[in-house]
């Protein structure tokens, strides 16, 4: 009877309102976490109504970006991708270090490929990961933001300062994403 106890492990999601937008913002891209997480916030607070962004295909978006190197001018298109057949999807190319814009990966667009995730740089102040899900990972924003706070001494205010920072960045990221992405 305490075996289930015996191995629980305890896990953390964070998350945040956006509340100029009508969005809520996790940090996971676990299925199992983010259905959890709403199922309990909904519990939690009557009359909550959580619905997921209408999306484009970013399969398709992201492929374009590569065919065309039409991605609008906030962004920019780093050196790693993951290209997948969506004909058969055991088959999963993944580059690093590489132009992205070479004859040999057009090669593999023209070959029913198509971008699954792919590197990106934000106004040269973030770089990330966007999947075709549009779950971004690997947030990595560049060490001045950080650095405006290196002045202030406790780490619970620090911990505050840096969650105002990422926030707003994160928010301006994701409405610049949203005008290329969203239905």
């Amino acid at each position: 009877s305490l075996l289930p106890q015996a191995f629980s492990r305890l896990t953390k999601v964070y998350a945040y309102f956006d509340r100029n937008n009508n969005r809520l913002i996790l940090n996971t891209t676990n299925a199992k976490k983010t259905e959890v997480f709403t199922s309990m916030l909904q519990k939690s607070i009557e009359d909550l109504t959580i619905t997921p962004l209408p999306l484009k295909n970013l399969n398709t978006i992201m492929t374009n970006w590569i065919q065309r190197d039409n991605l609008p001018k906030a962004f920019n298109i780093e050196d790693a991708c993951v290209l997948k057949d969506l004909a058969m999807a055991s088959k999963i190319i993944r580059f690093k270090g590489q132009d992205l814009f070479s004859k040999s990966i057009q090669l593999f667009l023209a070959d029913s490929y198509k971008v699954d995730q792919i590197t990106i740089t934000w106004q040269d102040r973030a770089t990330f990961v966007l999947k075709e899900n549009f779950n971004l990972c690997t947030i990595k924003y560049i060490e001045e933001i950080a650095a405006d706070n290196e002045a202030i001494e406790s780490k619970d205010e620090k911990i505050i300062a840096d969650f105002i920072i990422m926030t707003d960045l994160f928010n301006l990221l994701l409405n610049d994403l949203l005008k290329i992405c969203e239905k």
